[in-house]
């Protein structure tokens, strides 16, 4: 009789075990499905745009350089001397980091449009997407971004995706000048869309015209000329493919030292917010007009 106990208590144990050994692998799999399962999360970030000195030794190979100093960041410019950058780019690393991407492709570029996505705790990716196009003959593309501090620990891969530019067509707009009642503040540098009121109140002080941003995109840029600015002029706003727009602005200016900003503010038919803005800019001295293409004014 105990003989046949212990059996039975032998069987209850190797059971047990068994079960064990099955709840583990069970669990570690479903480990691995929820990990694979987790869902991009998109990271805000800002374009950052190098000042008075030039980007240099990148090697063009289709890497993100996470960099997280002046030091550091000094080794890929021309200004070997961190203090100068620190003069004229404010970033505060101590909260941000620059994440640094460029390659090469054997095609013409015309356009490079990028986001940034959080894949895991300590995992992102920079996606960057590029329109090609015959008549450009820049085949190499660069993009540095700011966006809050990363861990030391993370770790930032590169998706790149190719797609060609339609035959452009012409878009009609209005410019955005009712009222000088209102003042434009914290704009950055670009071309960039803003498709409701929440949006335009980020950068607009004072009363402005109600916009029905149901049926309208605002686009707006910035720019700056290193000349007294006479006038400054939109030569065109055109579509490239679905979610790419070119906007060219013609800045006439006038034989001085005292260069400044300039702002141009167009509306038109509602566009998705995801679409991207190439702001091409064309400087001409003042005695030099140039001669905006026609476009048919946007009736709102």
């Amino acid at each position: 009789m105990n003989k046949l106990i212990k059996n039975h208590l032998k069987r209850l144990q190797k059971d047990a075990i068994a079960a064990l050994l099955v709840s583990a692998v069970i669990a570690a799999g479903c480990e691995r499905k929820t990990e694979k399962e987790d869902v991009p999360i998109d990271i805000p970030f800002t374009e950052f745009l190098l000042q008075s000195c030039q980007w240099s030794n990148l090697d063009y190979d289709g890497k993100v350089i996470i960099i997280n100093d002046f030091e550091e960041l000094a080794k890929y410019t021309s200004c070997q001397n961190p203090n100068w950058l620190i003069r004229d780019n404010k970033i505060d690393f101590a909260s941000h980091t620059l994440l640094l991407a460029s390659g090469s492709i054997g095609d013409d570029i015309s356009f490079v449009a990028k986001d940034l996505q959080q894949l895991s705790e300590n995992k992102y990716a920079v996606n960057v997407e590029i329109l090609l196009n015959k008549e450009f003959e820049d085949k190499q593309w660069r993009i540095a971004i700011l966006t809050d501090k990363l861990a030391e620990s993370s770790s930032v891969g590169l998706k790149v995706k190719t797609l060609y530019e339609d035959e452009p067509k012409d878009v009609d707009y209005s410019e955005y000048l009712a009222t000088w009642t209102y003042w434009w503040q914290d704009l950055p540098y670009g071309a960039f869309i803003i498709n409701s009121k929440t949006e335009l109140e980020k950068y607009m002080d004072g009363d402005h015209p109600d916009i029905d941003f149901s049926k309208h995109t605002l686009i707006w840029a910035r720019g700056f000329a290193p000349r007294g600015i006479y006038k400054v002029s939109v030569n065109g706003l055109q579509q490239l493919s679905a979610n790419y727009f070119k906007l060219e602005v013609d800045v006439s200016m006038i034989d001085t030292d005292d260069g400044g900003d300039w702002i141009v503010v167009l509306i038109t038919k509602k566009i998705s917010g995801k679409s991207n803005i190439k702001l091409i800019t064309n400087f001409f001295p003042k005695s030099i007009e140039s001669t905006p293409k026609s476009h048919q004014h946007f009736k709102k």
